[in-house]
């Protein structure tokens, strides 16, 4: 509707949910391409939304369902500028399986998804064409950011600053 409002993106059994606190619920199914196509993913393991270059996106780490990726990890990132109708732009795939993802972070034109096993980097400096960037080993589980830009995670004691130093 051209408005911009705060809403809720959640994952899990439905791949892609999306919610307001004034329309309700707005979306609740498959990532597909948005034009018509069969799903692209099944089960969401993590999700994280924002905006990356101007461009309203979801980056959902989940198990792919069509071609040459399926059955694997993927990232599909969806483009959400109609949330009744979100659009998948594009499907990386991960190394490892999705069931070991606990958490999903966007933080300007990167994701990071904590596993049991690290914390994947990935670029969507080109949400069209996303980018895997490497693996952070000393960083797992759930995490979050420092007001120093310094990612923590739950499962180690190691942190990663933004300018890419990994520390004890």
């Amino acid at each position: 509707n051209g408005l911009t409002q705060t809403a809720v993106v959640a994952t899990g059994r439905s791949p892609l949910v999306i919610a307001s606190q004034t329309d309700g619920l707005i979306y609740n199914g498959p990532i597909t391409d948005g034009l018509g196509g069969p799903a692209l993913t099944s089960w969401g393991y993590g999700i994280a939304a924002g905006i990356v270059n101007g461009l309203p996106i979801a980056a959902v780490s989940t198990t792919s369902v069509s071609g040459a990726t399926n059955g694997s990890h993927v990232l599909a990132v969806v483009e959400l500028s109609n949330p009744a109708a979100p659009r998948a732009l594009s499907l990386l795939a991960l190394p490892g399986g999705a069931q070991t993802v606990q958490d999903v972070v966007l933080r300007d034109t990167s994701v990071f998804i904590g596993t049991n096993a690290g914390t994947y980097l990935v670029s969507l400096a080109d949400p069209h064409s996303p980018r895997f960037v490497g693996t952070i080993p000393g960083v797992q589980g759930r995490m979050g950011f420092s007001s120093e830009s310094i990612l923590i995670g739950t499962r180690r004691g190691l942190s990663y600053e933004a300018g890419g130093r990994v520390t004890a």
